[in-house]
Order: structure tokens, then sequence, then C-alpha cells
């Protein structure tokens, strides 16, 4: 360690004692030799799903041999003693976070396991959607009575199972609402850890789980009128984009953005899909109307999200900078009439061909402004893919294609070769 080897350096010039130079010295040597928490917390959650899987594993084995009454009794000893050992955690080790999650995750799988051999011992009938619904609401008190970000975490999974069930069924659209309520039995725990400004690995993953199950809600909304999910998803984009443009995330590594990321990477797929006109095509045969429109399950979601990112979107230029709110953000405000002009007019396909010009060209400037190599690349690739995309339903010539690549490569190059070069003339002066 470069520190280490400076020490002597600055004894000799009288900056530090020698007796200080030694507690440093011991003091870095007893913090190499400590095994790192992140690692102790990772094992000791992998021990506790892999101590529960194989004693599921053992049961298995010897199930048909076990009489009705010992297989009720193995069901719930297991339960029993993953109890037991929460509240041993709770009463004796709350302040080590992993006994907290091995524990909690220890009980989650088995109330899980529980619940699936009772209901098979007994032959007691019931659907893969009740079973997930009772686990979820079962796992949820461990969330708070042990402080688990796993049992979070494992909540969200059993809320999206739910979910997920519900998307071939097209009577139980009002399922969605159920699912975020059940989300939002949740969001007091996880609030909680964003205003103490908890940087922990696991609950980290939160960042990230969350916005990948609100992703599959608009999916399972489309019905009769689901073209109204472009919209939805948009506007949900949106609303991602600006949690992760919070200062919460800003003074995170940009890997634990989880709500950017997806929102950005959201956003540029789904313009480059409607910048075909295959949707477009089928939108033009569908009647649209607003009073009919306001009983329609899809169209009141679509308002919903729509509003709400609107009113994130004006708290955040109200109380940020102008540079601080990026151009990805107005798209769902920009395809609202796009879409609606699709329902008479086959010319939004054009109109989102060139928002997406647009926003790629505004990122590229941001990028060249901020000196951020990163948000310029994301402006190149934007055009880029909107290219290829125009490279698969256009009639010009494979050598007149092969020119527009070797364009758009040799555009990547001299742009990041400037960029770096001023960049580093910049650093030097």
């Amino acid at each position: 360690m470069r520190i280490l080897k400076d020490l002597s350096e600055l004894v000799q010039e009288n900056v530090i004692s020698n007796e200080t130079a030694e507690r440093i010295t011991a003091y870095y040597e007893l913090k190499q030799s400590k095994p790192s928490g992140k690692f102790i917390l990772i094992f000791g959650i992998l021990g506790a799903l892999l101590v529960g899987t194989g004693i599921l594993l053992i049961l298995a084995h010897n199930w048909d041999t076990l009489p009705k009454m010992g297989k009720t009794a193995l069901a719930f000893f297991l339960l029993m003693a993953s109890q037991f050992l929460c509240g041993y955690v709770v009463l004796k080790k709350s302040d080590h976070a992993v006994w907290r999650e091995s524990a909690a995750a220890f009980l989650s799988l088995s109330l899980a396991s529980c619940i699936s051999l009772i209901s098979q011992i007994y032959h007691i009938s019931g659907d893969f959607k009740v079973f997930i619904l009772t686990w979820s609401l079962l796992t949820l008190p461990l969330v708070y009575i042990m402080r688990s970000s796993v049992a979070g975490l494992l909540y969200i999974v059993g809320a999206t199972l739910y979910l997920i069930d519900y998307a071939v069924r097209p009577e139980q659209t009002y399922k969605a609402l159920i699912y975020l309520a059940l989300l939002s039995l949740l969001l007091p725990y996880y609030l909680t850890h964003i205003k103490r400004n908890l940087d922990h690995f696991v609950f980290n993953i939160f960042h990230w789980l969350l916005p990948l199950s609100l992703l599959f809600m608009p999916v399972t909304l489309a019905r009769d009128h689901g073209e109204w999910v472009f919209v939805i998803y948009l506007s949900l984009l949106s609303i991602f984009l600006r949690l992760g443009n919070s200062d919460y995330f800003r003074e995170r590594p940009g890997i634990q953005n989880g709500y950017e990321i997806l929102g950005k990477v959201g956003t540029i797929i789904l313009l480059w899909t409607l910048s075909f006109d295959g949707f477009w095509s089928t939108l033009i045969n569908k009647d649209f109307s607003l009073n009919s429109s306001v009983q329609i399950p899809e169209f009141l979601f679509a308002t919903a999200t729509t509003l709400i990112a609107s009113f994130l979107l004006f708290i955040q230029i109200r109380s940020s900078s102008r540079d601080d709110v990026k151009p990805i953000q107005f798209v769902y405000l920009l395809f609202v009439p796009i879409f609606i002009i699709g329902y008479y007019h086959q010319a939004s396909v054009l109109l989102v061909n060139v928002l997406t010009l647009l926003l790629g060209m505004l990122i590229i400037r941001q990028g060249l402004q901020t000196k951020k190599l990163g948000e310029l690349n994301t402006g190149l690739i934007v055009i880029a893919g909107l290219v290829i995309c125009r490279f698969f339903d256009s009639d010009l010539s494979f050598v007149f294609k092969g020119l527009l690549f070797v364009c758009i490569g040799l555009g990547f190059f001299i742009i990041n070769y400037r960029m770096l070069k001023n960049k580093n003339k910049y650093e030097s002066q």
C-alpha cells in the first residue's frame, strides 16, 4: 500500500513521529487481515439458502416412506426451527447484519416449504396465485421485524410472480392495483433506508429489482386497447429517470442507479421499436374517443403515470438547474401528441423518427457541453440505432448501406478522439 511505503520518508522529514507511524501500520495491517463484511454477508445468505434447500432435498428423498403425521411434524419442525433462530437473532444478534439476513432468508423459505408441504399432505386445493400471495404477505413482517433486505427482495419477487400469473387472464386487470398495493407496503422500509443514506450491497439490489418488477405491470394491462401500454411505458421510464437523477443517486456509483440505466435503455429501445410503421399501421385502424376512453383501464393507467411523471418533472425543473434536466426526460411528453395523431394519420411514423434523431443530437450536444464521454456515446448510439432500424426497411443498395455504416463508425472514432484530446489538453493546463 502506497501510504505504508511513504511512512519512513514522513518519519525522516519529521512530519510524523515513530509512534504515529507504528499506529498507522498496525491499523492498516489489522484492516487488511479482517475479512470483508460484504463477503461474510454473501456467504451467510448463501449458507442459509443452501441449508434450507439441502433439508428439503433430504426430506424429498424419504418422503414417500413417512407416515402422514411424520410428514406434518417435519413440515412444521423446519418452520419452528427457523422461527426460533429468528427469535434468537432478534434478542441476541440484532446488530449483526449477517445473522439478520441469513435468519430471515431461512424463515422465508421455510414458510414457503411449509405451506406447500401441508397442502400436498392433506390435498388442499389451491392455485399458484393464492400460494404466492399468502407467502408474500407472511414474508412482509420479516422485512420490518428482522430489518432484512433479503426478505424485502423475496417479497418483491413474490409480488411480481403474483402479477405475472394474471397476465394471461383478461378479466383480472384490477389485479395490477393489488400488485401496487403490495409494493406500497414495502415503501416505508425502502424510503427509511434511503433517508438514512444506507450504502449496503444487498439493499442496493432494491434499486434494480424494484424498477424491473414495475416494468412487468404495463404488459399485464394490455387488453383490447393495448396500444396505450406504450404511453404507460414511456411515462413510467420518465419516472425512473427522475428518481435516478435525485441527490441520493448522484453521490453513488452509476452501477447502483438501476432507475437511470433502465430509464435510458428502455426509452431508447422503445423509440427504436416505434420507429417502424408496423405499430402505427394497426393504430390507424382503431377509433379514438375521449369519452369512451375514460372507461378503458389502459387509458386510465396511462393518464395516471403521465400525470405523475409530469409532476415529478415539474418539481425537478423548479428545484434544479437547467443542466440537471436531461432531454430524454421530455420524450414521454412529446410522444403523447404523436400517439394521438397516430389514430388519424401515418405521419406519426415520421414524427417518431424525427423525435429519436433530435433526442440523439441533444444528448450529443449535452455530452459535448459537460465533456462526458458516456453522454456523448449515448447520443451516438441513439442515432446509430435509428440508422440500423432504417437499414431493415429501406430499399437502398448494400453499397450505400455499407458506406453509411463506415461513416457512423468513423463518426464514433473522430468525436471520441477529439473529446479525449480536448479533455487531456484542458487537464494539462
